[in-house]
């Protein structure tokens, strides 16, 4: 009995912990050079709601993939896993089987 009138007595007198949770935002792109977007330095193609995006937030200058084709990098961000590890080694065709 002591033990549960002690845990109830330090339950009600923890202070109560806020965090603030940080949104992100993943923009995956297939054929996309470094320069195609205005924020890093494109003088042609003008983007400028990305362009707020960046300067609002954090802007990153190292880009990593698990595989150079569209379907097999997607699998490989959404299971954290490389392509030889998931199973999607290609291109995925909409009449494929």
């Amino acid at each position: 009995m002591k033990n549960k009138l002690f845990l109830s007595g330090l339950l009600t007198t923890m202070p109560l912990v806020t965090y603030s949770q940080t949104n992100f935002i993943i923009i995956f792109t297939d054929d996309q050079g470094y320069q195609d977007i205005g924020c890093y330095g494109s003088p042609l193609i003008k983007t400028p709601n990305l362009d707020k995006m960046a300067s609002d937030g954090l802007k990153l200058n190292s880009f990593y993939v698990s595989s150079s084709v569209s379907s097999a990098s997607r699998a490989g961000l959404l299971t954290g896993q490389l392509n030889t590890r998931n199973g999607i080694k290609g291109v995925l065709w909409p009449d494929s089987k």
